[in-house]
């Protein structure tokens, strides 16, 4: 099982399996729920929350906005009715959430994540504290003909498995090109 707090949707959709994804047509409301791990050997205390992708932002770039930022898509269209909760260690807690499409939504492809804030286990002992967010991708598609996103499994925290959230992301890609950079370094001083 993964160290630290990590988010994974409940029902895995065969485009996007680690993130959240629908389509649906404006004014429509969605209902899922995702996962909230705590692999630490102490009880973590999370806050959760959602917020929107910057403008910029792709699915091979992912960027989000911050929490002092205005929210106006998934970020406002996501309600999670748990905003504070306790997980105790090596256990997972399933949090409903509720995506409202208003009325009004463009047609699109919309980005944005929900999120958990916590301390770092490393910390707890210390003067200082060190809050960390990790997220989960929400990808809704706002269509007239929406079709419908195959589940096809539920994800259950009984084999080792880390969600690809955004945060991690970054790091594996940068750590790959620096393995390759040395590999090509060293390959050249041969």
């Amino acid at each position: 099982m993964p160290n630290g707090i990590s988010l994974m949707p409940v029902e895995v959709n065969e485009l996007y399996p680690s993130w959240i994804y629908y389509e649906a047509q404006p004014g429509e409301t969605i209902n899922t729920s995702f996962f909230v791990w705590n692999g630490y050997e102490e009880i973590a205390e999370i806050t959760l929350g959602a917020l929107d992708s910057q403008e910029e932002a792709t699915l091979e770039d992912f960027q989000i906005k911050t929490t002092e930022d205005e929210q106006v898509e998934i970020g406002e269209w996501a309600q999670i009715p748990i905003i504070a909760t306790t997980i105790e260690s090596r256990t997972s807690e399933e949090i409903p959430l509720q995506i409202v499409i208003p009325e009004d939504a463009e047609l699109d492809t919309y980005l944005g994540a929900v999120y958990a804030n916590y301390v770092s286990e490393t910390s707890l002992d210390s003067p200082y504290k060190m809050v960390l967010q990790n997220g989960l991708r929400v990808i809704i598609n706002v269509t007239d003909s929406p079709r419908e996103v195959n589940a096809v499994g539920t994800n259950l925290w009984t084999l080792p498995q880390l969600s690809l959230t955004y945060f991690s992301v970054s790091v594996i890609i940068t750590l790959g090109g620096f393995l390759s950079l040395l590999l090509v370094y060293r390959s050249t001083q041969s």
